[in-house]
């Protein structure tokens, strides 16, 4: 845990959270107590992902580099949202989606891999804020690919960067 000189931790980020999301519709055919129940669960569902949200964030905000991308984020009007559905029909834990200024994470109950992936995530969000780097039809593919490719590796650079940060503190 990274910790100021008078030994207390970074207070967290404050990030714009959504909630999570549920495609799920009652069933017509389920009693009232039935649907009840499943809305309870879904409930408590929310309420878990919620908790690993507070966590990760708090987290993230130890290390200077997740710091810098949770606030560049936020400040850039990106907003945190758990959907299983979305992120799991691209088997992805973690999407950036910069027309919607949405990261979309999928379910998880350790907030330390969620932290990561925020990570990760939120260095999309700025690297589409900062740069026009996204492939797109106006690229040749050759050129598309290597942009991905590099758009990946510089979110995986700074996921691991904050990984090292938060193992052996601030490198500073």
């Amino acid at each position: 845990l990274i910790v100021d000189d008078a030994g207390r931790a970074r207070p967290s980020v404050s990030v714009d959270f959504i909630g999570t999301v549920s495609h799920e519709k009652p069933d017509p055919f389920a009693s009232a107590e039935k649907n009840q129940a499943r809305l309870k669960e879904i409930q408590k569902h929310a309420d878990s992902n919620k908790d690993v949200l507070e966590k990760a964030i708090f987290i993230l905000s130890q290390s200077p580099t997740g710091r810098s991308v949770l606030e560049e984020m936020t400040r850039e009007g990106y907003k945190i949202v758990f959907d299983d559905r979305r992120t799991g029909e691209r088997g992805a834990g973690g999407l950036c989606d910069p027309g919607d200024k949405m990261i979309i994470l999928r379910s998880h109950d350790n907030p330390e891999y969620v932290a990561l992936l925020i990570g990760h995530e939120a260095v999309h969000a700025v690297q589409n804020t900062r740069h026009d780097l996204f492939p797109s039809t106006r690229h040749r593919p050759e050129v598309g690919i290597k942009l991905s490719f590099a758009i990946e590796a510089d979110a995986y650079a700074q996921q691991t960067q904050i990984a090292l940060e938060l193992a052996y503190g601030d490198p500073l």
